[in-house]
């Protein structure tokens, strides 16, 4: 990430005519990006970062869901009971999945709710 914020700095200065940015070579200002690539491609996948970062995430989910069920047992039904999920769970943003979830989840209470 710093390399990324470093890249964007050298050429919103380049862009912005900042003296001794603004007379490097463009290619100077790409390396930052390069390095960015470079670090994302290769060495995160080589020291297993991405699948830590991954199994993190998977964690905090997991115990988001369980403190759902425990708050609530009835409010996760069906398909969307915790250990269903703790088995077919691929996805790689749970932030984007949980809410969806919970509204889901509402929706099939309100749903089994009967009107008086």
């Amino acid at each position: 990430m710093i390399f990324i914020l470093l890249g964007v700095l050298l050429l919103t200065l380049k862009l912005g005519g900042v003296h001794p940015v603004s007379d490097w070579a463009w290619f100077s200002i790409a390396v930052p990006f390069l390095m960015a690539i470079l670090w994302f491609e290769v060495v995160e996948p080589l020291l297993g970062l991405d699948v830590k970062r991954q199994q993190m995430v998977k964690r905090k989910f997991e115990a988001r869901m369980l403190e759902l069920d425990k708050k609530n047992p009835d409010a996760l039904v069906g398909v969307f009971r915790l250990n269903s999920w703790r088995l077919n769970y691929r996805s790689r943003s749970p932030s984007v999945t949980a809410p969806l979830l919970a509204l889901l989840a509402r929706a099939a209470n309100l749903a089994s709710t009967p009107v008086v």
